[in-house]
C-alpha cells in the first residue's frame, strides 16, 4: 500500500509531500515529540484515481499506532516505543 503524506516542520510554514509506505508513518508517528513534524495528513492512494483521508486514532495501550479510514476501519497500524 502507498499513502500521500503532507506534514509541516516546527518553525515552517513550507507543507512537505511525500509518497511513503506504512512503516514510515508508523516511524514518523512515533518520533513526533522529537522530529520536528507539526502537523500531518494522512491519505491512502492505494486505488486508482481515489484518494482517501486518514485519520490518526492516537497511541493506544501497549504503544499501539493506528490510522482509521472514514468507516472507522483500521488501515495502518504498527507499534511506538515508550519513550
Amino acid at each position: 500500500m502507498e499513502f500521500l503524506v503532507q506534514y509541516t516542520i516546527e518553525g515552517s510554514e513550507k507543507i512537505i509531500n511525500k509518497i511513503v509506505n506504512s512503516c514510515w508513518i508508523i516511524e514518523a508517528t512515533n518520533e513526533s515529540d522529537f522530529n520536528g513534524i507539526e502537523e500531518m495528513h494522512v491519505f491512502d492512494i492505494t486505488d486508482l484515481g481515489k484518494i482517501k483521508p486518514l485519520h490518526y486514532r492516537g497511541w493506544q495501550p501497549g504503544c499501539l499506532i493506528e490510522y482509521v479510514d472514514d468507516k472507522n476501519n483500521v488501515v495502518i497500524h504498527g507499534y511506538g516505543t515508550d519513550h
